[in-house]
């Protein structure tokens, strides 16, 4: 509970993980003893704000998904259900197994193994204010916009001082986020990149408020990504472990 208001979790794991080039999506790869859908969990599990959590997957990946989780017998899990074609409708299908309207979502990916109990009480602390709020970190490399027109011609380069990179989790007042997945799809529009996106496309007088994250809160994509993974959960990164 926060602020009197039921908090929920909803871990995001529908993608099937193709630019990684595994046999199975990336977030049930192994990282040391726990997979990485495992790694994502554990933070909100541990939280004494979070009251439940929801997972959303692949279809093809339910009954394993099930099985994996089941044996670790979380017990915050409340429900483990199938996603859509698109992040977006992942979400608002997870959205749609919350049936109370006054309460608080907190939405993360299942690639993002590196959440810490701080994080989580830094968005919590910031829906105090905001009804919408995402953790972010400031871009290091200067970035280059390129033309609609022209393959790979600079248009402008924006300066980096305005510029972040949008994290998970985003927390929402539950009401706001889903109305907004409403809006979406009475519009017909189903490819939001996230779901702070719908905020700002149909809430334009609502605030989305960025809350510092760490560097380290990296989205397993990529082999290298798995790789630095590794490293991150090696005794000198961590002092031993996570957990």
């Amino acid at each position: 509970m926060f602020l009197g208001k039921k908090v929920h979790a909803l871990i995001l794991a529908g993608g099937e993980g193709k630019r990684l080039g595994s046999e199975i999506p990336k977030q049930f790869l192994k990282l040391k003893d726990r997979t990485i859908l495992e790694w994502a969990i554990m933070p909100f599990e541990k939280s004494e704000n979070v009251d439940e959590i929801v997972v959303v997957v692949n279809k093809r990946f339910l009954d394993f998904a099930k099985e994996l989780l089941g044996i670790k017998k979380y017990r915050k899990l409340k429900s483990i259900t199938c996603g859509g074609k698109t992040r977006q409708e992942s979400s608002k299908l997870g959205l749609d197994t919350i049936s109370e309207e006054d309460g608080i979502v907190l939405i993360h990916d299942a690639v993002r193994p590196f959440v810490f109990k701080e994080d989580i009480e830094n968005l919590l602390s910031a829906l105090r204010v905001f009804k919408a709020v995402t953790l972010s970190t400031p871009v290091k490399e200067t970035v280059a916009l390129v033309s609609e027109r022209e393959s790979f011609v600079v248009e402008d380069i924006p300066p980096r001082e305005r510029l972040f990179t949008i994290n998970t989790p985003q927390g929402f007042y539950i009401s706001l986020i889903k109305e907004a997945h409403r809006r979406a799809v009475d519009d017909g529009f189903f490819d939001a990149p996230d779901d702070c996106s719908l905020i700002l496309k149909y809430f334009k007088e609502e605030k989305v408020h960025l809350i510092p994250g760490t560097p380290i809160n990296v989205k397993i994509t990529y082999p290298i990504d798995l790789k630095i993974a590794e490293v991150l959960l090696s005794e000198k990164a961590f002092g031993g472990t996570k957990a």
